[in-house]
């Protein structure tokens, strides 16, 4: 064989390699690196979803160590007006202090001036003396619904008698949470407010 065979046939051998490692050896570098890249993003996903599941797990132990004093928030301020427990409460703190209530007048749920709250107007009237009244009115604050007590009034049962017996007028507002949606509505109408008297 001469050179120029030689020659020939190497340059055709070098050129078989080239081609064969275009046409197979590049095609499996790029689909192994196509596959590193979806093992890659698929890692990523898996890590941001156990952190996700981690989140969850650590609010929800946090939900369960205070879930007694949400419970409780619940009871001293309702989500709604509740009025049947209002007047189931102030039967058993009738019952408990010894005092026979006459006329409950419940209101209606109206607007505090509380942010966040809103409110049901009561009105009391009672007989009993001095003693039982202060006892009746403890009993309404250490109850465990919020309620403020607005104003007391108090004459003589019989004026023309020797009687301890008076006669109690009592008004009060008992609290309960504002709906989510009315809250939001009123924060942004306040922001409205502010942004346009800084425009004026």
């Amino acid at each position: 064989m001469n050179q120029g065979t030689k020659n020939l046939l190497i340059s055709g051998l070098i050129s078989a390699a080239c081609f064969a490692f275009w046409a197979w050896v590049m095609p499996t570098y790029d689909s192994v690196s196509l596959f590193r890249e979806i093992i890659s993003e698929r890692e990523a996903l898996l890590s941001s979803r156990e952190q996700m599941v981690a989140k969850i797990e650590n609010m929800y132990g946090q939900y369960q160590e205070r879930s007694s004093d949400i419970k409780r928030l619940d009871l001293v301020v309702p989500k709604k007006p509740e009025i049947p427990e209002i007047i189931s409460s102030l039967q058993d703190i009738s019952s408990q202090t010894g005092i026979q209530l006459g006329d409950i007048n419940i209101g209606a749920a109206t607007n505090a001036s509380i942010d966040n709250y809103d409110t049901v107007s009561l009105e009391l009237g009672t007989e009993t003396d001095y003693d039982g009244m202060i006892n009746f009115i403890g009993s309404i604050e250490k109850n465990v619904r919020l309620t403020d007590l607005l104003s007391i009034s108090m004459s003589p049962k019989d004026a023309s008698k020797n009687s301890s017996l008076l006669t109690f007028q009592i008004k009060a507002v008992s609290y309960f949470l504002k709906n989510i949606e009315e809250i939001v509505k009123a924060k942004a109408q306040t922001q409205r407010e502010i942004k346009t008297n800084i425009t004026e």
